[in-house]
């Protein structure tokens, strides 16, 4: 985040500041390191802000945020600071946290891409950003919103100097949609999907409630890129007033894909005459793709260059679905549908017996610390 000074925090959160009586070596001109709201994760020199939870209250742990090295303290209640430290106490730290927030989004001019869906955000902001990160400067926030907590803290990494930076909202995850989208003011929306198996256990009008929340706050300038393919997306649109870009492989959007190909943690497919080449794993990458794709040529790139930034993509290993197939009664065969490839890890079967396939958590799987590349070979030649 911009390099704040506790003057500046002062001045914008308000408050009682308390310096130590051995303070900081340049008082109230220091600057501030970034912000931590678990006092279990804090780094030297970080900033502790004490937040008011449903189960715990962060102000009881500023005495082991110091003990870990803070720098300062944000708290709702009076803190005697540790030597060469600060404290400042707060009407409502949850409060004076969005004040801040609502600060750095103000010094921010680029444009913010707010990323929605119920599955593969994560996968398409990273594109997103590698797409952009190729002519512009930016950033991306590794988590999805569903609480104004989380949308706060990632506003606090924007930099005034960058272009764009690329934040999600979890469509499917209890929070205030209107409050989210209000307080990050994204200027392009990309929405992935929103008909999905799991959200199975989300009421439909959620979503839609959701996404149209989304859409109907992007700005008179703004910038709408949708999966054309997904029947609930096409409904929330009805709503946008803003230009959109359709992309699938549907023959009403604007983006289609076509000739698509996915093998061995590569996704090919051909778009408006260029071919894209894109370290994937899964054939259900592909709608990430293109909306990494649509949100380049809204910021004026070329297919092209939209294609050569695609090939350096770096994507991260799959969470891969085991599958053991164990000795079971005759004729007895189960199929689980998954969305990532399959392991198939066999066991010894008797003449006669058939098979029963079930999942297997990955962290208590040792079977699954094996280099992605052969874990898929594997499951290939199974």
């Amino acid at each position: 985040m911009p390099k704040l000074t506790l003057y500046q925090l002062h001045a914008i959160a308000g408050g009682r500041l308390r310096l130590a009586t051995l303070g900081p070596r340049d008082g109230e001109w220091s600057g501030l390191g970034r912000v931590c709201t678990d006092s279990r994760r804090l780094q030297p020199g970080e900033v502790f802000w004490a937040l008011q939870g449903p189960v715990h209250d962060g102000g009881t742990f500023v005495e082991s945020a110091f003990a870990r090295g803070a720098s300062g303290v944000v708290a709702a209640k009076d803190v005697q600071p540790w030597p060469g430290c600060w404290a400042l106490q707060v009407d409502d730290g949850r409060e004076a946290l969005y004040q801040l927030a609502r600060w750095h989004r103000d010094q921010f001019h680029g444009r913010l891409i707010m990323v929605g869906g119920v599955a593969g955000t994560a996968t398409t902001r990273r594109l997103i950003a590698t797409v952009l990160g190729s002519r512009f400067a930016g950033t991306c926030f590794p988590q999805r919103n569903h609480r104004l907590d989380s949308a706060a803290l990632g506003m606090l990494g924007l930099e005034p100097t960058h272009d764009f930076a690329v934040t999600g909202l979890n469509l499917s995850a209890p929070g205030d949609a209107v409050s989210l989208v209000a307080e990050c003011g994204p200027a392009i929306g990309v929405i992935t999907n929103v008909t999905r198996a799991r959200a199975a256990n989300t009421h439909s009008s959620v979503l839609h409630d959701a996404a149209v929340q989304l859409l109907t706050h992007l700005p008179q300038d703004g910038h709408a890129v949708l999966c054309g393919d997904d029947p609930g997306i096409r409904a929330a649109a009805e709503h946008c007033t803003v230009p959109i870009t359709w992309v699938g492989e549907s023959s009403n959007c604007d983006l289609i894909a076509t000739r698509v190909l996915s093998t061995e943690g590569r996704l090919s497919c051909v778009v408006d005459g260029q071919t894209f080449h894109v370290a994937c794993w899964g054939r259900h990458q592909l709608t990430s793709v293109l909306c990494a794709i649509g949100v380049g040529r809204a910021f004026g790139l070329s297919m092209q260059q939209i294609a050569v930034a695609l090939e350096g993509f770096d994507s991260p290993p799959p969470h891969f679905d085991a599958i053991s197939v164990a000795e079971t009664a005759p004729s007895a065969a189960i199929a689980a549908p998954i969305a990532a490839p399959a392991i198939i890890k066999f066991q010894p079967l008797s003449p006669g017996r058939g098979v029963i396939a079930r999942r297997v958590r990955p962290k208590a799987n040792p079977f699954l610390r094996f280099d992605p590349a052969h874990r898929f070979a594997m499951g290939r030649a199974a």
